[in-house]
């Protein structure tokens, strides 16, 4: 205030007030009285202005002057303080959603949605974000941290999604996120649980041949973590293996160990050496399901025949041999003797058809017999009963 006559004014009254309080208004008194201010006499009066939110632009303020002179006249001013408001935009989180809901260490390309509010006094224009995510947590790719706010006013609300990934040794805890909105660091965090680990080890050496079959492998699994987890399956990959490879364990508790048996057929087709058998662990975790591989080894040799296989393969041709040259002769020597006995049958009376039996001593076989049975046919045909063990 300046007292620019050319005498002094007392009683000096200055009020400061808004035209709408929905736009501002003061904070604390807003009239100041000032005894005497002399000619040429300047004065510093503070009011603190409360202007608000949403309100930018130019807006004015009345002051109110009132004052006497020497002469004990009074004077009366209104006057018009304009004022330019200009604020600062202002991100902050209100909410945050994952997918999937619960985190474990591990997971890929988790979709991260991020709610902001503008809580600054100046609309967000044009604002560049980028997720700088943590010491574990990190954008999946570069374009998968990026976003962009063209406009947001004064209390509005903003969506952004990005892509993450969870390193594996993520130790569980709440961790913070970091998003660089221009020149502000928005602050928020994010919940990691612990995931279940399991132990696999086969219990015998694998050791197959190519196109074996009915082959067993049994695995040892372990529930390596403090807590109990769910349908815990085994299943087994490789292309050169079929039949049993999938098993249901169910409920583990924890540090529980059980025996997993798959009973597998070998491709013919295996190469020669060791084989990667991988052994893939699912179970239900916290309402998830998770899933853990391992890689084990199938040793595969070659399949060599035994020499003994040789040696009884020529011993069966021998013996092949030796009965068919025997049993040549044999038949040889009792069609003979069947023709004979035809010959001596057919003017023999009935009766003694019915009861006739005769031993017939073979030639050149020792102990060998061949009871011969007349039938009672007109044509007396004759029959063998039974023959002899070496035939």
């Amino acid at each position: 205030v300046y007292n620019r006559g050319y005498g002094p004014a007392k009683n000096v009254t200055v009020s400061f007030a808004s035209q709408s309080l929905e736009i501002g208004s003061l904070i604390g008194s807003s009239t100041y009285l000032i005894e005497k201010i002399n000619a040429n006499q300047s004065l510093t009066l503070e009011y603190k202005i409360f202007i608000q939110p949403k309100v930018y632009g130019a807006i004015q303020l009345i002051a109110s002057i009132s004052y006497q002179d020497e002469y004990g006249n009074y004077y009366n001013r209104l006057q018009g303080v304009g004022f330019k408001v200009e604020g600062s935009w202002e991100l902050s989180v209100l909410q945050t959603k994952t997918m999937p809901a619960i985190l474990f260490p591990g997971d890929k390309n988790v979709k991260l949605t991020v709610y902001l509010a503008n809580i600054g006094d100046y609309m967000a224009k044009n604002v560049n974000l980028t997720l700088i995510g943590g010491e574990y947590i990190k954008p999946a790719t570069t374009s998968a941290g990026a976003a962009f706010i063209p406009y947001l006013p004064v209390g509005e609300k903003a969506t952004l999604v990005f892509l993450i990934n969870i390193d594996e040794e993520t130790p569980p805890g709440n961790h913070e996120i970091i998003i660089k909105a221009d020149s502000q660091n928005v602050m928020f965090k994010i919940s990691v649980l612990e995931k279940a680990k399991f132990k696999v080890s086969n219990v015998t050496k694998i050791e197959v041949y190519p196109g074996q079959r009915g082959y067993s492998i049994t695995l040892s699994v372990e529930n390596d973590s403090d807590f109990t987890v769910e349908d815990v399956r085994i299943d087994l990959y490789s292309p050169f293996i079929t039949g049993t490879v999938s098993t249901r364990i169910g409920e583990m508790q924890p540090h529980e160990k059980r025996l997993a048996v798959f009973e597998v057929d070998v491709d013919d087709a295996t190469p020669i050496g060791q084989v990667p058998l991988e052994v893939r662990v699912s179970w239900s975790q916290d309402g998830r399901s998770l899933s853990e591989s391992y890689r084990l080894a199938i040793n595969v040799y070659e399949r060599k025949i035994p020499l003994t296989f040789y040696i009884a393969l020529v011993v069966l041709i021998a013996v092949s041999f030796a009965v068919f040259f025997r049993k040549t002769t044999l038949f040889k020597i009792l069609k003979e003797k069947i023709s004979y006995f035809r010959v001596k049958a057919i003017n023999v009376p009935r009766k003694a058809m019915l009861d006739a039996a005769k031993t017939v001593k073979v030639p050149n076989i020792k102990e060998t017999t061949i009871n011969i049975k007349i039938l009672t046919s007109r044509f007396s045909a004759v029959s063998f009963e039974s023959f002899a063990p070496m035939l």
